[in-house]
């Protein structure tokens, strides 16, 4: 039989009629030629007819869509019907899959909850059997429970892990993570929020003791350190004060709470309980200098470059300010001086290489002028400095001596959480007065003069000492010496009084008629009179 011959006719018909969505099976029972033949005619035909080969790719690129979305819509049906999404457990899927296989392929239903067949025919296989991994999980768990509950389910995974390595079980820690997990055991913890000084740089701090922790005599040294129990679901913490020399406990205290109050009481009863010979060295925590040293120097830089909206004298002023802060709080411990001579150090040291310029250093140690109750407090101490040009001193934070604590109330003092809230709660005043305060420094005044004015609005609650209104803004607020500097008045806060600005004029030199008028215009009663005429008496001033 000889080969079959096509005219070019025919080969272009088979080819429009497969174009026209036939099959090639239909095209092939009606021309009766190959596969490989018809499809060469098809190239041939497409070279010949270029705005037919571009037609025809649409019309397959759209065929092909249809059918995506097809398929799209057939998964969709499927996730309708299963009980679990494409995010569920393998184990949740493969039942998924044995419950629609009459209805639906194994293809359509593994690709519409995204789960290899592999894996599902892997484990269709192994339905019925364990893995070794699974024999050996079984096994773990009845150890690494009896180890947690001998522990008094204390231990977590690192003392399990090690627990069973003297078993002689090679267990990974993520591994026993899991087990612990799957039989609901947990390791009991306090509940507390500690905090942390995150702005804090990373920082190493002295070893003071170096690990002698054989001392030759009682006294010497203590150590000290908390931990906490647990008592009828209640967690308490316990401070032990020991002697390194004896190793034996001088004193203890138990606390509901982590706070100062349970440290300062333990330290108090062995202060109490043991006779120390010589005195007793007391420092301020070097974390705590780190703190205070990293204020001060930022603030010192602030003097040297402003920030935006203040002037150099506002920035000495709140710089000084922190100095008395410090200063004041500090001083109850013995070795404070020495603990801010680092301060100063370090303070002064940036102050000078930021105030110095191509004409000189603008750190001087004279031409500026201090208060009279400066003076006082500082007297003619050669650590004072001055910017140049402006008089406010900038106050020497090493210039502090220690001052023996008396008469310290454990439940109302500053050196405690608890003791501070305390003395906040009782303060009957609008915090926004002392904001007020705190942002308009007087000029020509002295820092312990803008402290007392604070000092004074607590004591005072807020009200005149005059007319025993209250302040509504801190504009109102006049603090007024009771004896003027030109009689040796210093600004102390035995010599200060808050007083409303527009009794001041009673306070001053005028004849009596025009004083007079004035009381009559204010209103003042015989009272807020008598406390004027007191006032006056002290300015050595007439009687109104």
């Amino acid at each position: 039989m000889g080969k079959k011959h096509y005219s070019q006719s025919i080969k272009d018909e088979a080819v429009l009629f497969y174009e026209l969505g036939h099959s090639f099976a239909e095209t092939q029972a009606k021309y009766g030629m190959a596969e490989s033949t018809f499809f060469t005619w098809k190239q041939k035909f497409d070279k010949a007819h270029p705005m037919h080969e571009a037609i025809t790719t649409n019309r397959a690129t759209s065929h092909k869509s249809k059918r995506h979305l097809e398929k799209l819509a057939l998964e969709l049906e499927v996730l309708r019907q299963c009980p679990c999404g494409r995010n569920a457990s393998i184990d949740e899927k493969v039942a998924a899959v044995n419950a629609l296989r009459g209805r639906y392929s194994i293809h359509v239903l593994c690709n519409a909850l995204s789960l290899p067949r592999g894996t599902y025919y892997n484990r269709k296989r192994r339905a019925g059997q364990r893995t070794s991994y699974e024999i050996n999980d079984e096994k773990l768990k009845p150890l690494i429970r009896q180890i947690f509950h001998d522990s008094k389910n204390r231990f977590g995974r690192k003392p399990i892990h090690h627990k069973l390595a003297e078993l002689g079980y090679k267990v990974s820690e993520k591994r026993i993570v899991r087990l612990m997990k799957e039989m609901g055991l947990s390791v009991a913890k306090p509940c507390y929020k500690a905090e942390h000084q995150k702005s804090l740089p990373r920082a190493y701090f002295r070893n003071l003791l170096a690990r002698q922790f054989d001392q030759p005599q009682p006294n010497l040294i203590w150590v000290s350190d908390i931990t906490y129990i647990k008592v009828l679901d209640q967690y308490y913490y316990i401070c032990v004060v020991l002697d390194l020399f004896s190793r034996r406990i001088l004193s203890y205290s138990i606390s509901d709470s982590i706070n100062t109050a349970l440290t300062l009481a333990a330290f108090d009863d062995a202060c109490n309980l043991t006779t120390i010979q010589g005195e007793c060295a007391s420092h301020n925590t070097d974390k705590k200098l780190q703190l205070e040293e990293r204020k001060l120097v930022e603030q010192a830089k602030h003097i040297a470059n402003p920030t935006e909206g203040k002037s150099q004298p506002a920035e000495i002023g709140l710089f000084d300010e922190m100095v008395l802060g410090i200063q004041n709080y500090y001083k109850i411990a013995t070795c404070i001086s020495l603990d801010c001579r680092k301060l100063h150090r370090r303070v002064m040291t940036v102050l000078t290489n930021r105030l110095n310029t191509e004409s000189g250093c603008q750190l001087v140690r004279e031409g500026g002028v201090m208060t009279e109750s400066e003076k006082a407090r500082f007297g003619a101490y050669a650590m004072v400095r001055y910017v140049s040009g402006i008089n406010r001193p900038i106050y020497p934070i090493a210039f502090i001596k220690y001052k023996m604590a008396i008469g310290i109330s454990p439940a109302v003092c500053c050196f405690s959480t608890a003791g501070r809230k305390k003395i906040h709660d009782m303060l009957e005043v609008d915090m926004t007065l002392f904001s007020g305060l705190r942002e308009h420094l007087p000029d020509a005044h002295s820092m312990e003069y803008a402290d007392c004015r604070l000092s004074l609005l607590a004591v005072q609650k807020g009200v005149c000492s005059i007319s025993g209104e209250k302040f509504v803004t801190a504009t109102e607020i006049a603090c007024h010496l009771k004896t003027p500097k030109e009689y040796g008045g210093l600004e102390r806060y035995s010599n200060l009084v808050l007083i409303h600005k527009k009794y001041v004029p009673l306070l001053q030199i005028g004849d009596a008629k025009s004083l007079r008028d004035i009381c009559r215009l204010l209103k003042v009663t015989k009272k807020q009179l008598t406390k004027i005429n007191t006032l006056r008496k002290a300015a050595k001033l007439a009687a109104i």
